[in-house]
């Protein structure tokens, strides 16, 4: 199917009619809808660029108001051809010629419809067809990688999995989550200069503090290599008040041994001690944790490698945060080939997310006196030693003292032996983390069974009722929608198996007799208590009011179009509530077809919020498992959300007079966060959410006009409070729900800070 209309072209100069030549700097072809088949296309033009700058185009579009952006690779030098699938709701579609300067050829774009199994195979074909993959080596690598997927995860997942990895750029490791196009335009953005070490220089010299870091680096038996380029990582350091305190574990290979003795004595600020035997991890930590003379203690491994500025963002956060005890930085991974991937743009102090896996990791940089306090690595616990290091100094400091520092300062080795390139390669941590999770809670009141997790090291930790379960008062707004009524109350009074609830329905002038008839038996069997509210539709005004004649310790407002499907959906929120400091907890909700329509929402997300993850399928474990373990998010929707009637009294309810329909769920999650409380998320507790069934979407000129006022109104309110979700990370981009890499950061590192340079 070829296009049969002119583009548009926008901040470009005319279209020269012969040769479709175009002169501009960063052009876009805005491409117009209708010219555009649904379902899976091949798009395919010629692109000759004369700057040496640009990079591979991009081709844009919106659905249902999130932005899209998919890297179009090169077949050949200068031959696009790309497969992808489109739904039939895009929109403003483009194609972005990315960093396109001066002159350059455009051949026509053409869009060619294909079945699913032609798409696949292009995508295939073009995989293969990548310079770094076309040795014989690269191809047998990547199919071992490619059967071992799909023997652990099914058809199903490989195939996702295969173009999933092909929309969002090609790579040679593919099967080990590894996509390279926007993090490596990320690594350019940031890539440090000449200019970047000079300003470091000078900031250093206002420094009014200026600590000694002791880098701890346990050693046994690296690749010789891999051992050099972590020692010269920490020596080309900017920041230079560091000492390396080595540890050999008694390696096999002699030539470790000599390797670190040379750099002993090309810089004498490594240091190495020699053990007499091998004692595993946690005894070669505190090997070298006695040599460490440090103000600040940092954990690196013997064959990761540190950000040159690793250390100096750690020492310029301590400058305006003297009482920081704990600091952890964002992390990536770097392949045998020495490029780095998969980056782990992660929160900031997340404790829910803390007890579900050990996000913290690298770089962690902790006070030395609180180490020594702690008594070091605890023999017992090899495999998960720092995570139990780390859930025990977050016992002992406040979540203030706990500082993040949102860039990669440490990427992790992938080689074939280390749990960054596999997960199994170390099965025995996840036991370990488990013994570790024990202790940590067995020093609060909290009655926690802790197990493995919904997918690799990650764990689970059931919280016990109380022995008097509270009362929970379930507030349910509904007008006419008799048929998911009905099986919002069925399902919720069959399968529900917390039994110390109450269920209130506000009426808000239902007229449709098989309404009043599903009203009528649930009320006569003593199951609901109906109350009428006639009045227009409010949703802020219904549930306060529900929550006014009810007479539960919890609250829980509920959609009528929510169906209950698992039993323990109500007992896993009423025990995360009742956590210390937790205000407000939410659901996984799903599209009837399983897929994900709540799993925590993002503030800041197309300018307000969005839902992280939404549309992911059943298969996915989401950024960084986040979709299978319990952790503390922005906000979440008021279609299934727990809170405490106090706080609920503190707060005032929902916001009825400003924001009647949208937005009120943030706005009360962010109150809630304002004082000090935290919302949690939990993948253990599954609905289903028929959503936008009784109300209908927000189409008219009226319902648009009242969206955009409470727009209006949670700007003016919240401001750039929105645009820093605390559970999310700058470097992730708002104009997605799918955690992808930001096309700009939002963080600004320190060495370009205004201030200098």
């Amino acid at each position: 199917m070829k296009l049969s209309r002119k583009y548009e072209y926008l901040d470009c100069a005319p279209i020269d009619e012969l040769n479709w030549k175009v002169t501009g700097n960063f052009p876009t072809i805005r491409i117009p809808k209708d010219c555009l088949p649904s379902g899976w296309v091949n798009l395919e033009f010629e692109y000759l660029a004369n700057s040496g700058e640009h990079r591979d185009p991009v081709f844009l579009f919106e659905t249902h108001g999130i932005k899209g952006r998919i890297r179009l690779n090169k077949k050949q030098d200068r031959y696009i051809s790309h497969a992808f699938k489109l739904s039939k709701d895009v929109s403003d579609i483009s194609i972005d010629l990315v960093g396109a300067k001066g002159s350059f050829l455009l051949s026509e774009p053409v869009f060619t419809s294909l079945s699913g199994f032609s798409a696949m195979r292009l995508i295939v074909l073009g995989i293969l067809n990548q310079k770094s993959n076309r040795s014989w080596r690269s191809i047998r690598n990547m199919c071992s990688l490619g059967i071992g997927y799909l023997r652990n995860k099914g058809v199903k997942a490989f195939i996702y999995r295969l173009s999933e990895v092909y929309r969002q750029g090609l790579s040679k490791e593919i099967f080990i989550g590894k996509s390279l196009s926007a993090y490596q335009d990320f690594q350019k953005d940031w890539d440090l200069t000449s200019k970047d070490y000079q300003v470091m220089e000078e900031k250093i010299k206002t420094f009014s503090n200026l600590p000694l870091v002791s880098i701890v680096m346990p050693v046994f038996d690296p690749e010789e290599k891999w051992l050099s380029q972590a020692i010269d990582s920490v020596l080309e350091q900017s920041y230079t008040n560091w000492e390396l305190c080595i540890a050999d574990d008694a390696s096999t290979n002699h030539r470790i041994r000599k390797v670190i003795e040379e750099y002993c004595l090309l810089d004498s600020r490594v240091r190495m001690i020699e053990r007499s035997q091998n004692g595993h991890i946690s005894a070669a930590s505190n090997s070298a944790l006695d040599l460490a003379q440090g103000e600040w203690i940092a954990l690196v491994d013997h064959d990761d490698v540190l950000h040159p500025a690793a250390l100096f963002c750690v020492v310029d956060a301590l400058q305006n945060n003297p009482n920081l005890h704990f600091i952890y930085t964002d992390e990536d991974k770097i392949g045998s080939d020495g490029e780095r991937y998969q980056p782990y743009f992660k929160p900031d102090y997340n404790p829910s997310l803390l007890t579900s896996q050990n996000y913290f990791n690298h770089l962690s940089v902790v006070k030395r006196t609180l180490v020594e306090e702690l008594g070091g690595f605890r023999l017992g616990y090899e495999g998960a030693q720092d995570y139990d290091l780390f859930l025990r100094c977050v016992r002992r400091v406040e979540s203030n003292e706990i500082f993040h520092i949102p860039f990669p300062l440490y990427s992790w080795r992938a080689n074939r032996h280390s749990t960054a390139a596999t997960s199994k390669a170390k099965d025995y941590a996840e036991e370990a983390g488990i013994r570790a999770l024990d202790d940590h809670f067995s020093y609060s009141e909290e009655r926690v069974i802790v197990s493995k997790g919904l997918t690799s090291n990650t764990y689970r930790s059931r919280y016990e009722l109380p022995d008097e379960a509270p009362l929970v008062s379930i507030i349910i707004p509904t007008r006419d929608g008799e048929e998911y009524l009905s099986r919002c109350l069925s399902s919720l009074h069959k399968l529900t198996g917390y039994s110390n609830f109450e269920v209130v329905v506000l009426d808000n002038g239902s007229s449709k007799s098989l309404t009043l008839d599903v009203l009528k038996e649930f009320q006569e069997n003593g199951l609901i208590r109906v109350v009428e509210c006639p009045e227009p539709f409010n949703y802020s005004a219904l549930n306060n009011k529900g929550v006014e004649v009810s007479a539960g310790d919890l609250v829980c407002l509920l959609n009528d179009d929510i169906e209950v499907i698992d039993g323990e959906w109500l007992e896993e929120m009423v025990t995360q509530l009742l956590r210390e400091k937790v205000g407000v907890v939410g659901a996984k909700l799903l599209f009837p077809d399983k897929s994900v329509q709540h799993a925590g929402i993002v503030t800041g997300i197309g300018g307000i919020a969005g839902h992280g993850h939404k549309y992911a399928t059943s298969i996915e474990d989401g950024y960084f498992s986040r979709l299978k373990v319990v952790h503390d998010v922005g906000a979440v929707t008021g279609a299934c959300l727990l809170t405490t009637r106090k706080l609920w009294k503190e707060i005032g309810g929902l916001d009825e007079q400003s924001l009647k329909v949208a937005f009120n769920d943030v706005d009360y999650c962010l109150k809630i966060q304002a004082l000090g409380h935290r919302i949690v998320w939990s993948p253990y507790a599954k609905l289903v959410h028929h959503e936008s069934k009784t109300r209908g979407l927000d189409i008219t000129e009226e319902k648009m006009k009242r969206l955009q006022e409470e727009t209006e109104v949670m700007k003016k309110r919240w401001g750039e409070v929105l645009l820093h979700d605390p559970a999310y990370n700058p470097n992730l981009s708002l104009d997605t729900e799918k955690f992808d890499v930001a096309e700009r950061s939002r963080f600004v590192p320190p060495w370009r800070s205004s201030n200098f340079g």
